[in-house]
């Protein structure tokens, strides 16, 4: 294990809690994404369907996420993996999920959420990453992660 020989005795960061991120794929390989004004970045931010984990396991909390904020429901639901988004400064962990087999309700947000729903391709969205539109990591990675799967998945057959 490399240890910092100016920070052997200062070990300080934040233990937050785990979280989810859910990229909604359809039937048309749409995306389904949201769009949030973030302050620490001070515009509006392309990002997929995330959330923390209450009492509840990761797949709960996928499902959860992404019918509060964008109304759907999915029927299939694939794990992509597991990262660590700063792990200079943060302990924490994000499970990404791949929802597909969609039905739409309404959303149930909650209050302090002003989430615009977002529809785009997939290969839209590789393409938006690809350009800097989308800059959110976690969306970057699961944005990705979704199409590699679906290409793995494309050539199993």
């Amino acid at each position: 294990m490399l240890k910092n020989r100016f920070c052997r005795h200062l070990k300080l960061f934040f233990q937050i809690k785990d979280s989810v991120a859910v990229i909604a794929l359809d039937e048309e390989e749409n995306v389904f994404l949201t769009e949030q004004f973030r302050y620490a970045i001070e515009k509006d931010n392309l990002e997929a369907v995330a959330g923390a984990v209450e009492d509840e396991d990761y797949l709960s909390a996928a499902k959860r996420e992404l019918e509060e904020e964008l109304g759907i429901v999915a029927e299939e639901w694939t794990e992509l993996g597991e990262t660590n988004t700063n792990t200079s400064i943060t302990k924490d962990s994000k499970f990404l999920f791949l929802a597909r087999k969609l039905s739409f309700k309404e959303p149930k947000a909650e209050a302090t959420e002003q989430i615009e729903p977002l529809k785009f391709s997939l290969d839209e969205a590789v393409k938006k990453v690809m350009d800097g539109e989308i800059i959110h990591d976690i969306t970057c990675l699961l944005i990705l992660k979704a199409a590699e799967f679906l290409i793995n998945e494309r050539n199993k057959i």
